[in-house]
């Protein structure tokens, strides 16, 4: 169970910094399940497509980033086939 960290801001005329929002695990891991199948079916643009929308939503997912991994060497193979 997470614990929501609360803050209280007053008006400023300048607010500086960066804001990190957690991707969503269920929609990055359905994103990258779906590049596995049009991989596995040989319709790579569509896994392509797929996984980088996975990796947008979730940078850190290792599913992802593993699928991601396997989808652009499987395609350098079959490029240099």
């Amino acid at each position: 169970m997470s614990v929501a960290a609360t803050a209280t801001i007053s008006p400023a005329s300048r607010v500086q910094g960066r804001l990190t929002v957690p991707g969503d695990k269920s929609i990055s891991h359905r994103y990258a399940l779906l590049a596995a199948l049009y991989d596995r079916r040989g319709w790579h643009s569509y896994a392509q497509a797929e996984i980088k929308a996975a990796i947008r939503l979730d940078p850190n997912d290792q599913l992802s980033k593993k699928l991601h991994r396997k989808i652009l060497t499987s395609q350098a193979y079959r490029q240099s086939a």
